[in-house]
């Protein structure tokens, strides 16, 4: 999808695996926005955010020790005239924590940081992201326009986006309000957490725990995926059941749900020539900016059993009632008709208690 390019810049992390960190290479000018090569360049990382193997995490930036500098640096930079020089400081502040983590870990590896500030969507963000080399290339020297095309766009390394308009929303919200605000989601190998983590850390990015809205959002949006499709609408409603037990395990074994699991309980009823693009096609619409469903997410107990019961609270009465044993043919559990609800197979202790009511 086409973006406007804003501004965007690419500095080198120099870090080889087991070695001593290098000093940076940090560029003191930005790359020509209006370039062809650049902005395809761009397209293909914002392209590949919050795909399959990329799925972000969201959340906002730290507010203690493990805040860092380039929170406060992003706060100068939004409220700053927008210009190179302007852009250029904010990155530097990267570099400078992604250095010093970098720094600590000795299995860490470096590779190229792109910076970028685009609009896509009306939407501005600001994105950091680390690219390598294709196999078989070797960049030497000043990283040139020419030189764009060696840089791997198969996957994403590490990354980190901010939404600006997000964050606003986020510093005129309450504090309750807060809880379900996410500005930022960031992309980090789930294989070597421990040495992607300090591309994150640097970025004094913190998981949010939009639980409550996630746990909504991934069987709504699910079923709304699957009624989308011809082939797969007749589906939506046992996929839907799946879902609310596999969300309802995940919360009574305190275990966090995951996009990767939700994708393979959904695979149960694509077809084996459509698998894989639907897959792919379900977890970046789940995992997208808009719907914002992280990677892995804690399952709200009090918004799941408000999506799967019905619940009154009367003066005079109170009744909870599983939504799936309500129905308005006869032989449902709950029986309603419009104007009565009849209760069938009442539970023994329940008929005991009536008994001894009336006895």
């Amino acid at each position: 999808m086409a973006i406007l390019l804003r501004q965007v810049v690419i500095h080198e992390l120099v870090k080889e695996q087991h070695e001593p960190i290098q000093p940076s290479n940090v560029k003191k000018k930005t790359l020509p926005a209006d370039n062809p090569t650049i902005q395809k360049l761009v397209e293909g990382i914002v392209d590949l955010y919050g795909k399959k193997n990329n799925s972000a995490q969201y959340g906002v930036f730290e507010t203690g020790d493990a805040r860092g500098n380039f929170p406060d640096a992003f706060e100068g930079y939004k409220g700053a005239e927008e210009n190179e020089d302007n852009f250029i400081e904010a990155t530097k502040v990267a570099m400078t924590q992604l250095y010093l983590k970098a720094a600590d870990k000795p299995t860490a590896s470096g590779g190229y940081i792109l910076f970028a500030d685009y609009v896509q969507n009306d939407v501005r963000y600001f994105l950091s992201a680390m690219v390598k080399q294709k196999p078989g290339y070797k960049i030497t020297g000043a990283l040139k326009v020419e030189d764009l095309e060696y840089i791997d766009l198969s996957r994403l390394h590490q990354a980190a986006k901010v939404n600006f308009a997000k964050y606003e929303e986020f510093a005129a919200a309450d504090e309750v309000e807060q809880l379900d605000i996410n500005y930022l989601s960031f992309v980090s190998p789930q294989n070597n957490k421990a040495t992607a983590g300090y591309f994150i850390t640097a970025f004094g990015c913190k998981a949010g725990a939009p639980s409550a809205k996630a746990t909504e959002a991934v069987v709504k949006e699910s079923v709304a995926f699957f009624n989308a499709n011809d082939t797969l609408s007749e589906h939506s409603a046992e996929l839907s059941k799946k879902l609310y037990e596999y969300l309802d395990n995940k919360q009574g074994e305190n275990q966090p749900a995951k996009l990767s699991e939700i994708e393979h309980i959904a695979r149960e009823f694509f077809s084996a020539d459509e698998a894989d693009n639907l897959a792919e096609e379900l977890v970046a619409h789940l995992n997208s900016d808009e719907i914002g469903v992280p990677s892995e997410f804690s399952v709200n107990k009090t918004r799941l059993h408000k999506m799967t019961h019905i619940v009154y609270k009367g003066d005079d009465f109170q009744l909870t009632l599983d939504k799936d044993d309500i129905g308005q043919d006869a032989g449902s559990r709950f029986y309603y008709d419009g104007n009565r609800l009849v209760i069938n197979e009442l539970p023994d202790e329940f008929k005991d208690m009536l008994d001894e009511h009336f006895g």
